[in-house]
């Protein structure tokens, strides 16, 4: 199910986006906004399990090039797709 939410970016992270998508990389600015918010949960992930004793830094890491992986897939299915 998409929700839709209206936001304020300003005009650094309008002109990154563009940028973005532009380039290619990302089909839309949704997947530009997406990914970050993925990484942004992936680092705060981090910053909370670094306080934790039984964090595992090759574990996370392995998990981080997992999704990675897992997000470049993606992005090539959907590349192929439309073409």
């Amino acid at each position: 199910m998409k929700n839709k939410r209206t936001i304020s970016l300003g005009n650094h992270f309008e002109k990154f986006i563009q940028l973005k998508v532009k380039s290619g990389r990302y089909k839309s600015p949704g997947e530009v906004i997406r990914s970050s918010l993925r990484l942004f949960e992936r680092h705060e992930k981090r910053a909370h399990n670094m306080d934790d004793e039984d964090f595992d830094p090759i574990k996370f890491m392995q998990e981080v090039e997992e999704e990675l992986q897992l997000e470049q897939e993606l992005r090539d299915r959907d590349k192929h797709r439309h073409f």
